[in-house]
């Protein structure tokens, strides 16, 4: 929760498109001016699994491990949005899957940054934490993340982003009242999404429209170029977007089978994957399937446990648990390896986009779960 970005780039040019990075990163780089850092680099928030009894064995090192890597920047920041007439602002589900439909149209809008109020952190009544919620101002649109910078068709092999470099200014100019009063958290409705998409030009349109109709509803569309050439695929699913988990996890070959027999044949062609007593999948397929970049893979259905994945499922040799391909996406964004050289070029901070600092969130989840 709460990844706390920097806008960079890798020159001082105005024609440079900066690019958001995450804190964690931007400290061990090499700048041209220190930002004003937030207080968190990144924020987890863990369900321990004790209310619900079921969870209670659930091993959570994997998953403290997988969720750090997001925290380091394995994060897509593009996501994709239905268009529809809808004028109401759903707080309690702004990111329900998308099933894919024929009829319905699809936009990707830029980051938006909320600027929390400290005020919040002050109330004690449900209601009015909620009414100050919904009232908080969205300024700006922000740039892609320096991973959506790296991601590349696997149809083409070309940047997804390429072109859309400066979309979030074309946004900012066309979606943000003319008067300079902000955009409020209960202002962005689904009508309000389809009226700014719709008002940007149809070249930009055209090539949103594109990318979303050729990558974002099939699987192995999408994955990320690394510095040494080789394309890591990413997850995406046959007729469904998932905001937060597709595009941004390694693909899950197991998953991708089962999926695609399921919407094809139904729930009796994928039964034989699953153990009937515990609803997991088999380990023989888990061990058949699965690649040293399971780490990241964005379901963990399947009945291993930490110990055993580490002993039986394929390592890099020289980063057990780690696969290669996710050493590669996160030096590709610009960490350095263990033992290896930190990269000499100086990335500039972009002075033109502030990025407040939201919440630290102590309060805020606390008193979600009570209201």
């Amino acid at each position: 929760m709460d990844s706390n970005y920097v806008p960079l780039k890798t020159s001082g040019n105005e024609s440079t498109a900066p690019y958001l990075y995450p804190q964690a990163l931007v400290k061990q780089l090499k700048l041209n001016k220190e930002p004003k850092y937030k207080k968190n680099d990144f924020i987890m928030v863990i369900d321990n699994g004790k209310s619900n009894p079921q969870s209670e064995s659930k091993e959570l090192r994997r998953l403290i491990i997988h969720e750090i890597f997001h925290g380091l920047g394995f994060m897509s920041l593009a996501s994709v949005k239905k268009l529809t007439d809808n004028d109401v602002y759903n707080i309690y589900n702004p990111g329900e899957p998308l099933q894919f439909n024929e009829t319905d149209r699809y936009a990707i809008l830029p980051y938006t940054v909320p600027s929390f109020s400290q005020k919040l952190l002050d109330i004690t009544d449900g209601e009015e934490y909620l009414d100050q919620l919904i009232n908080t101002e969205i300024s700006k649109f922000m740039p892609f993340s320096v991973f959506d910078k790296n991601i590349v068709s696997l149809k083409s092999g070309e940047k997804l982003f390429d072109d859309l470099e400066f979309y979030y200014k074309e946004a900012s100019q066309k979606c943000l009242p003319k008067n300079g009063s902000p955009l409020l958290l209960k202002e962005s409705t689904d009508k309000k999404i389809s009226d700014c998409f719709e008002s940007i030009s149809s070249e930009t349109q055209e090539i949103i429209t594109r990318n979303i109709r050729d990558h974002y509803f099939e699987p192995q569309t999408l994955g990320i170029l690394t510095d040494d050439g080789e394309t890591v695929p990413l997850q995406t699913m046959g007729y469904l977007y998932v905001p937060g988990s597709s595009v941004s996890h390694i693909a899950n070959p197991l998953y991708d089978l089962i999926f695609t027999k399921l919407i094809q044949y139904g729930p009796e062609a994928v039964k034989n994957y699953y153990d009937e007593t515990t609803e997991k999948l088999r380990k023989e397929y888990v061990l058949e399937y699965y690649d040293d970049n399971y780490i990241l893979y964005f379901s963990d259905e399947d009945d291993l446990t930490f110990d055993e994945m580490l002993q039986l499922l394929p390592n890099n040799e020289y980063h057990p648990l780690i696969g290669e391909g996710i050493i590669k996406i996160m030096k590709t964004l610009g960490w350095t390896e263990k033992g290896e050289q930190k990269s000499n070029e100086t990335y500039y901070l972009d002075e033109s986009l502030d990025i407040p600092e939201s919440n630290n969130f102590e309060y805020m989840f606390k008193r979600r779960y009570e209201i």
